[in-house]
């Protein structure tokens, strides 16, 4: 299958500041949005997602607490925005790899991503993953989340919106 160059530099702008963290010490979100088959993605809806899962899961400094929230389904939510603090305050040696993404609908997303830990990676560890469009906007789906944090602290499984 061959890809566009929009997907190849997509790929390569993910790897590039997926090695520029590495460097740093921060996990990031390194991101290919690979397009596979048929698809009802909405035009510029890949990239968002992306943006969305590099926003939740990497550590980068730059990024305030309500940026994060913002592209969290729910990151307004009390319940939600704890944990979204909590996963910032504790920064972890591992990344999250997003794959391929489908959207089964205008509005919603299937993200296949891996785990990566201490840079090695994980596949099939993290479930599917999701992601919402609300008002326009795509976040990543607060069961996604939840099922990132349950792995890292199995103890807030009961405690995961």
């Amino acid at each position: 299958m061959r890809y566009g160059p929009a997907v190849r530099a997509l790929a390569a702008v993910g790897i590039g500041i997926g090695i520029v963290a590495g460097a740093l010490g921060a996990p990031a979100t390194i991101a290919s949005g690979a397009v596979t088959g048929r698809d009802r993605c909405p035009v510029g809806a890949r990239p968002a997602i992306v943006q969305a899962y590099a926003d939740v899961f990497g550590q980068s400094p730059g990024l305030t607490l309500e940026q994060r929230a913002t592209a969290l389904d729910r990151g307004d939510t009390p319940a939600v925005r704890a944990l979204l603090e909590r996963s910032v305050a504790t920064p972890t040696n591992t990344t999250v790899t997003v794959g391929r993404i489908r959207c089964p609908g205008p509005a919603r997303a299937r993200v296949a991503a891996d785990l990566v830990l201490a840079g090695v990676a994980l596949p099939e560890v993290l479930p599917e993953g999701r992601a919402v469009r609300r008002s326009g906007t795509w976040k990543v789906a607060t069961t996604t989340f939840c099922a990132r944090m349950v792995l890292e602290d199995p103890g807030l499984a009961g405690r995961c919106p």
